[in-house]
């Protein structure tokens, strides 16, 4: 298949998936979210996350792994990655259900080796050293909830209670790897942000003229994270200069990485009253305050984690593999907000996938180049509420389909869908299907040292 086909690919793939992800509403209405500081974002890119989650020891030449920062140096072109995400959930709690649409921008990511290879063909010189840097932004949690609950107290009055949040933490984070050999190691230093809101009302129905009580939370959280990698890739066979040994040449990868807790700061304004609202025009407010407070400085702490795994590859034709992570939350603190009936315990993910590429050489079959992925993956949640704990499992797959751009690069379209369920239905169990599209650009020329004769 020629450029002109690739680009059609690319032009069908946006035009039938974006318009539903462009409308989808960038919240969610996941009452759980309200504890804490909401659900927390595995942190993976379309790639590894429509193989199960493998950060561990997944390499690529052309995507960024930032689940370890020691894959970076495997990569060989500059890439330039976007994504995007639209998700449908199903909730069911006490025999309620509930339709949700959602969706918003998923990550962008900048990274490039810091040498060229192409220096290397032509002044025929190698050099066992590798070097990587990169740039990202991507979500770490979201709050969004809309829940409005009537409860009839015997003799007294009906009970109205509202509770609305919004908001979440975002991560802009530098990672940098050197690698020597089949040994690499690299560090993530990320800078955490976000505004989350919490606000609850409470209404008695059947008085005449009641008070009702209001609550409004704000809190800014500002911070930074850490983590670090280590990898090590061993080739079962020998190296050769035959292309097709040199394409099929086996591996073994491991990989470690993690990192300690981490302190933030917080700044929270918080208000309650009371106000009576068939009393209260344009030009009279019947307000009681009972508690204002404005910029009250706090801290928290978030937790240590610690993920290894492996993978098993044959050059370019297939990649697979298995990844453990183990979020160490019962040290998780969070002093200006108190959540009652809420518990934190150490959480873990295991997971399993891998990808698989036909022939990507194949000029006459597209379908040939086309890489191939699927993984499944088993969670437990951090958060106990009232004493009920619950787990997450899911089934992904994706399609990286290259696109060849001028001058012979090529880029990529990956699409990653996951289908899965988590919760009980005594707190709230969620049925949910994730689209996920992201585009990769991919640039050989950077640091090329340009020879003019």
């Amino acid at each position: 298949m020629n450029w002109k086909l690739d680009k059609l690919l690319a032009f069908v793939i946006l035009s039938t998936i974006l318009p539903g992800i462009a409308f989808a509403q960038p919240k969610d209405n996941s009452p759980i979210t309200r504890y804490g500081i909401g659900d927390v974002f595995r942190g993976d890119f379309n790639q590894t996350g429509a193989t199960g989650g493998l950060f561990a020891a997944w390499t690529d030449p052309y995507r960024v792994n930032p689940g370890n920062p020691a894959s970076f140096p495997y990569l060989q072109t500059t890439a330039l990655e976007f994504g995007l995400a639209s998700r449908y959930n199903q909730f069911e709690s006490n025999g309620s259900h509930q339709a949700v649409w959602s969706g918003n921008l998923d990550y962008l990511s900048l990274a490039f080796p810091l040498k060229s290879r192409i220096n290397e063909i032509l002044d025929k010189k190698t050099s066992p050293w590798d070097y990587a840097m990169g740039v990202q932004i991507s979500p770490l949690s979201l709050v969004g909830y809309d829940v409005e609950v009537y409860q009839d107290i015997q003799g007294i009055d009906t009970v109205r209670s509202i509770f609305l949040g919004e908001g979440g933490l975002t991560q802009a984070a530098w990672s940098g790897g050197v690698k020597y050999k089949g040994l690499s190691a690299g560090i993530q230093l990320g800078y955490v942000f976000g505004r989350i809101e919490n606000n609850s009302q409470l209404d008695l129905i059947q008085e005449v003229a009641p008070y009702s009580t209001r609550s409004f939370s704000t809190m800014n959280l500002r911070g930074f994270k850490w983590q670090a990698g280590l990898m090590y890739k061993h080739f079962l066979d020998p190296e050769s200069e035959e292309q097709d040994k040199a394409r099929f040449r086996r591996s073994m990868t491991f990989g470690l990485y993690g990192g300690s807790a981490t302190n933030f700061n917080t700044f929270s304004d918080r208000l309650i009253e009371r106000i009576n609202i068939p009393y209260t025009s344009s030009s009279l407010l019947a307000r009681d305050t009972i508690l204002l407070e404005e910029n009250k400085k706090g801290s928290g702490q978030l937790p240590a984690k610690l993920g290894l795994g492996m993978t098993y590859s044959k050059g370019s034709r297939y990649q697979i593999g298995i990844n453990a992570e183990f979020n160490f939350w019962n040290a998780f603190k969070l002093e200006d907000k108190t959540d009652i009936g809420l518990d934190y315990q150490n959480s873990m993910r295991l997971s399993a996938g891998g990808e698989w590429t036909p022939d990507v050489n194949s000029f006459r079959n597209y379908l040939r180049r086309v890489r191939y992925r699927a993984g499944i993956y088993y969670e437990t949640d951090p958060r106990v509420i009232n004493g009920q704990d619950f787990a997450a499992y899911g089934l992904q797959i994706g399609f990286g389909f290259p696109v060849l751009l001028p001058r012979q690069q090529i880029s990529f379209l990956d699409l990653a869908l996951e289908a899965g369920r988590r919760g009980v239905t005594e707190i709230q169990q969620d049925t949910y299907f994730r689209i996920r599209i992201a585009a990769t650009l991919n640039d050989n020329s950077w640091f090329y040292k340009r020879k003019f004769d």
